[in-house]
């Protein structure tokens, strides 16, 4: 968690991308800790990351679906659309 969360408090801290640090920062921890995993837990262990990853993008398809029906329709200004 401690991997995660400082490259974002330190991007934050010095005004740069905090999500661009926390991207680059789990590029660089899947390349470390790919190797370290046995081969059984790497069998459990990455399908189930691959479904929560699935289930996060679902959910936020989901809200920005659903968030549609939330615009103002009237408020629209169609040189902003074209």
């Amino acid at each position: 968690l401690i991997c995660a969360y400082a490259p974002f408090v330190v991007a934050v801290a010095i005004d740069l991308s905090g999500i661009v640090a926390v991207m680059f920062a789990g590029v660089t921890m899947r390349h470390f800790a790919h190797y370290n995993l046995t081969r059984v837990t790497r069998g459990i262990f990455l399908p189930t990351v691959e479904l929560l990853a699935s289930l996060c993008e679902t959910y936020i398809f989901l809200i920005l679906g659903v968030s549609v029906y939330g615009l103002s329709w009237t408020s629209l200004d169609i040189k902003f659309i074209v």
